[in-house]
């Protein structure tokens, strides 16, 4: 039998504090994090296909692509249980 879950989201510019929350509240209550930066880092690092999608947004600069980042993130969820 599935426990039931929900989810929450911390929307706010870099260096806005979403972090320093999170791990706050994941200190106190059993949340998992997952933090978006890290994931991509995480695909980038390993070299995946993924990653080097990704690579020359971060080479330059810029904010990765919505899509991408959606893959990501799907594909880390879904590989949680």
């Amino acid at each position: 039998m599935r426990k039931n879950r929900c989810a929450g989201v911390l929307l706010g510019p870099p260096g806005s504090g979403k972090t320093t929350l999170v791990r706050s509240l994941a200190t106190v209550n059993r949340i998992s994090v997952v933090e978006t930066g890290n994931l991509l880092k995480r695909e980038v690092r390993l070299q995946t296909p993924l990653g080097r999608e990704i690579k020359p947004y971060t080479d330059s600069g810029e904010l990765v692509s919505l899509e991408l980042v959606n893959r990501v993130i799907s594909a880390h969820v879904e590989g949680v249980d």
